[in-house]
């Protein structure tokens, strides 16, 4: 890189680098890669080899893993997308979990939620206006992305991450278990149930990219602690041996000097 111009500069806190697959961009422009910025804009590289591509993007998920400051967990708000207590029914979403035995036939049974649904599509295959259907819904937006630098060092950034990208699967999950009591808490069709859907699906999404995001990060910080070892322990085999050498030459009138 001594030899790169400077063009233009980018901030790297809560971005994310990837190569781009063979072909590349094109035939004519195999080795390029993408740098992924908070704000959504993507912006593409070209460079010459294949190892620059590699080394630029090691070096851009590096410094976003050091300095990116997770965001923070458990917000509370009081605005409503489709999923609190008051709309669904809390005690339906643990009921699937429960699995119920095989019948008779060796075929599993029916979710309790899918009973309900068969029993109500049956009374004439259009429900009533259900509580939900009359809550006034808000558009889920995603949290606002920190862009202060992590003052942590290395290990303490990394134990960081680690920890934000559990509770990140954990709500997951529990978003996930959430859709099917969703389903029953609005009327097929209604307008509410269709933007509690969408709530539900831009939720799941933004979970989904910042788990892939912060678990780039980890490997990243995993893959620099274990290349600081190797660098390390070369350093330190090629320190003794300069002080064998001092050893075996009592006369070297500066030996100091060669182990530096």
């Amino acid at each position: 890189m001594e030899n790169a111009e400077e063009i233009w500069k980018f901030l790297l806190r809560q971005t994310i680098a990837s190569a781009l697959p063979p072909p590349g961009y094109s035939k004519s422009r195999p080795h390029v890669w993408a740098l992924s910025l908070p704000t959504g804009a993507v912006h593409l590289f070209q460079v010459g080899t294949s190892d620059i591509v590699k080394e630029f993007v090691t070096t851009a998920n590096y410094w976003s893993a050091r300095l990116s400051k997770e965001p923070l967990i458990g917000g509370i708000s009081n605005m409503e997308y489709g999923w609190s207590d008051a709309v669904i029914n809390s005690a339906l979403v643990n009921m699937d979990k429960q699995r119920s035995p095989p019948n008779s036939s060796g075929a599993p049974r029916p979710s309790f939620q899918s009973s309900i649904r068969s029993s109500i599509d049956q009374q004439g295959g259009i429900r009533a206006k259900l509580p939900a259907d009359r809550v006034h819904l808000s558009d889920w937006t995603p949290p606002q992305q920190s862009m202060v630098a992590s003052q942590l060092n290395e290990t303490d950034q990394l134990k960081a991450l680690q920890n934000y990208v559990k509770n990140v699967e954990e709500e997951l999950q529990k978003h996930n278990e959430l859709r099917p009591a969703m389903m029953l808490a609005f009327s097929p069709r209604h307008p509410n149930a269709n933007k509690a859907m969408t709530n539900w699906e831009r939720k799941s999404s933004y979970l989904l990219r910042e788990i892939v995001k912060f678990r780039t990060y980890i490997d990243c910080l995993h893959a620099a602690e274990a290349q600081k070892g190797k660098i390390y322990s070369s350093r330190n085999d090629h320190e003794d041996g300069h002080d064998l050498s001092a050893e075996a030459s009592p006369a070297d009138p500066c030996p100091a000097t060669l182990a530096v």
